[in-house]
């Protein structure tokens, strides 16, 4: 009976053992495609990196705004992007379910309009699409208070 549950316990280790590996290895994946968005929004502009990397049903829910749903809507606000528009972020948490299919990132974002800066935080909920891609489902951010939102 004691090398049964030996056995056991080294398996049930194992198994633990590598879903955290795959879930670490998922918020890796995660991380980078978030800085990649990013990156795109800055190389690229805001508006295809919001449509680049949305899930067809997305919700992008903005300050003050009612929520935008689906990629449709999301493509329809960002065809009138102003080109001086520039949106950064940078994660500083990402968690993955243990199913590897769901997680979220929060960090902070800066967004700069003509000369009208706004910092704040933002978080971002995404799923692998059917190719195993991250796709957001959901993006939402809050600006900081006025003391943290200057003009230069």
């Amino acid at each position: 009976m004691r090398a049964y549950n030996k056995f056991l316990l080294t398996s049930l280790v194992a198994i633990i053992a590598g879903c955290t590996k795959l879930t670490e290895a998922d918020k890796q994946v995660l991380t980078k495609t978030d800085l990649e968005f990013a990156d795109m929004a800055h190389q690229i502009g805001v508006g295809a990196a919001f449509i680049a990397y949305a899930d067809s049903n997305a919700i992008i829910m903005q300050n003050g705004q009612l929520p935008l749903k689906g990629i449709a809507n999301i493509a329809s606000l960002h065809k009138n992007t102003p080109t001086d528009l520039k949106l950064s972020w940078h994660p500083e948490k990402v968690e993955v379910a243990s199913s590897g299919d769901l997680g979220y990132t929060f960090g902070k974002y800066t967004l700069t309009h003509m000369q009208t800066t706004e910092h704040g935080h933002y978080v971002t909920i995404w799923k692998k699409d059917k190719s195993g891609k991250w796709k957001y489902v959901l993006d939402t951010g809050t600006k900081s208070p006025d003391a943290d939102n200057k003009v230069q």
